[in-house]
């Protein structure tokens, strides 16, 4: 987590999907999907635009 900020986890179906409507609403990339094991689960984040994260 980046120092100073507070994070919010956001569950989704389609992280990919997900990301980019964050982005279209103004959210910076911050790190790209990550996969965590063989079952499917995956990770990513944004920066909003003011500055707080955000977790797809």
């Amino acid at each position: 987590m980046l120092r100073g900020m507070a994070a919010v986890d956001y569950w989704a179906d389609d992280v990919a999907e997900a990301g980019r409507r964050l982005l279209e609403m103004g959210a910076a990339p911050y790190q790209g999907i990550t996969s965590h094991g063989e079952a499917g689960f995956v990770t990513a984040s944004v920066l909003d635009p003011l500055s707080a994260t955000s977790w797809a």
